[in-house]
C-alpha cells in the first residue's frame, strides 16, 4: 500500500505535469497520455509497480472528478528493468515513440540521471521524484533548455 507521503508526491507531480503540458499548450487534446519509467521487471520490480500503482491511483482519482482544466489522463508505462543505461535508454526510446506520450514522470532510473538529456532532445517535460546533485549538475549548465524536475 503506497503511505500518504508518496502519494502526496505523485498528487503533486500529476498537479505540475497538467500545468506544463497546458501552459505547452495542448489544449485540443482531451486526454494527455503520461509516461512512467519505473522497473517492472528485475529486483526492484515490486517497488516500481507499486510507484506506477501509485501514479494510477492519482490518474483515477483526477479522471473520476472530471479531470483537470478539462483534461483527462492515461497512463503508459516503460521498464527500466535494472536501471542499466541501455534498459533505461530503451525505455526513453519507447516513451518517446508512443503518440500523445506529452509528459514523463520516474522515481526510478539510472543513478547518473543521463535520461534527463535523452528527453530534452525529445522535447518531452520530465520530473523525477528523486532530484539530487546529479540532476542539478545537468540541469545548472543550461537550465533554460530543459522541462524538467
Amino acid at each position: 500500500m503506497i503511505g500518504s507521503n508518496t502519494f502526496r508526491r505523485l498528487a503533486r507531480a500529476l498537479t505540475a505535469s497538467t500545468f506544463l503540458v497546458s501552459a505547452a499548450g495542448y489544449a485540443d487534446a482531451a486526454a494527455i497520455k503520461i509516461g512512467v519509467l519505473a522497473p517492472l521487471t528485475g529486483p526492484m520490480a515490486s517497488d516500481g509497480q507499486e510507484f506506477v500503482n501509485g501514479v494510477k491511483w492519482a490518474v483515477d482519482e483526477a479522471n473520476a472528478a472530471g479531470g483537470i482544466a478539462g483534461y483527462t489522463f492515461d497512463v503508459v508505462t516503460a521498464d527500466v528493468k535494472d536501471e542499466s543505461a541501455a534498459n533505461v535508454t530503451s525505455a526513453v526510446e519507447r516513451l518517446a515513440d508512443t503518440s500523445g506520450v506529452e509528459v514523463v514522470l520516474t522515481g526510478y532510473a539510472n543513478l547518473s540521471m543521463f535520461e534527463i538529456d535523452l528527453f530534452k532532445e525529445h522535447g518531452l517535460p520530465y520530473i523525477s521524484a528523486g532530484p539530487s546533485p546529479n540532476v542539478a549538475a545537468i540541469i545548472s549548465k543550461a537550465p533554460a533548455d530543459y522541462w524538467c524536475c
